[in-house]
């Protein structure tokens, strides 16, 4: 048995793979209530949420998705096509990743695996491991339902 957490911005729809009945009220990705919460409020485009409310996340394509698409399909049964994009605004048109999530599912990272946290780890491997593409082939290796890395 292997456990797995997943923190999931709040949807007000249920997370169906659908943007929210009324993005602009839904303010736990816009404040600081989740994990990600400031690339989500960077990133959230409210007014065009609320022109497309209640439409698949993929509605719009290439031109806009709702940066809570990494947990907006959990119960979800249609899939979602996602571009994954670079958290870096300089790298962000150069390294991208298209593909398609598929109903019922979720990203997530294993944020505790990946990051260093003490001064002296970070100071030997930086901020992140230095056999991190191990590590998470192995994390997803646990996981029996994972597609594994894209």
């Amino acid at each position: 048995m292997w456990h797995v957490t997943v923190r999931m911005a709040w949807h007000d729809r249920g997370w169906d793979g659908k943007i929210c009945d009324d993005p602009i009220a839904n303010t736990y990705c816009t404040g600081t209530h989740s994990l990600l919460s400031q690339r989500l409020a960077r990133e959230k485009r409210a007014a065009i949420e609320a022109d497309h409310s209640c439409q698949p996340l993929d509605t719009l394509g290439e031109k806009y998705l709702p940066p809570c698409y990494w947990t907006s399909c959990a119960f979800g049964k249609p899939s979602t096509k996602v571009v994954h994009r670079h958290p870096f605004g300089f790298l962000k048109e150069k390294k991208q990743i298209k593909e398609t999530l598929p109903g019922y599912s979720v990203y997530t990272w294993p944020f505790r695996l990946a990051m260093t946290k003490s001064p002296g780890v970070r100071k030997k491997h930086g901020n992140y491991f230095s056999d991190l593409e191990a590590r998470i082939d192995n994390y997803c290796k646990r996981i029996p339902l994972t597609s594994g890395r894209a």
